[in-house]
């Protein structure tokens, strides 16, 4: 009688080898996870500083172009916007002159945009932020208002900027230099 079968033997070293193989293989993979998650939090914030430094650039771009007039205009007169700070002092003058073409009866309803950079309760730690924002150049305003529950606030206001477009450029900016979010409202 011949056998019709394959016989397998299987014994207690050949379980053990299969389970070492087993184990080398998650051992493996989980390296190869391990590699290509550590490789990834590195490049981060390499790719975060890349896409931080095209928005500057893209919003350098979209300010220069707003008030090209005033930055031709002083590029000739010795005086170079090398920064945010020089680029709202343009926006400063550019405002101010608009302000003063307007008849002395007519009253100023002009509408600006601002960058709100804090609200607080405390009319001091207002103040402690707003002189923060001064010491390094910004123009800064404090209005007051009341919240929902009847609760005075006070707003801190940065820059004062003609059209919504140049505001959002200086808000862009001003968001990646101070690593905060920002808010933009009306300003009258």
């Amino acid at each position: 009688m011949d056998k019709t079968y394959f016989e397998i033997k299987i014994t207690f070293v050949h379980i053990l080898i299969l389970l070492v193989a087993i184990v080398l293989l998650g051992i493996g993979l989980f390296y190869m996870g391990y590699r290509a998650g550590h490789q990834a939090a590195i490049s981060s914030p390499i790719r975060q500083v890349n896409s931080q430094q095209k928005l500057i650039k893209q919003n350098s771009a979209r300010i220069d172009s707003i008030n090209e007039k005033q930055i031709f205009q002083s590029k000739h007169s010795q005086t170079k916007p090398n920064s945010l700070d020089t680029e709202m002092a343009v926006y400063k003058n550019n405002s101010t002159k608009s302000n003063i073409s307007q008849s002395p009866t007519e009253p100023n309803l002009k509408t600006f945009f601002a960058i709100r950079v804090g609200a607080f309760s405390n009319p001091d730690n207002a103040n402690r932020y707003a002189n923060s924002f001064r010491k390094r150049g910004y123009e800064v305003h404090i209005i007051n208002s009341t919240s929902q529950t009847n609760k005075l606030l006070f707003h801190v206001l940065v820059g004062k900027y003609p059209d919504s477009e140049a505001a959002k450029a200086a808000k862009d900016i001003l968001e990646i230099q101070e690593k905060k979010k920002f808010l933009l409202v009306p300003y009258q």
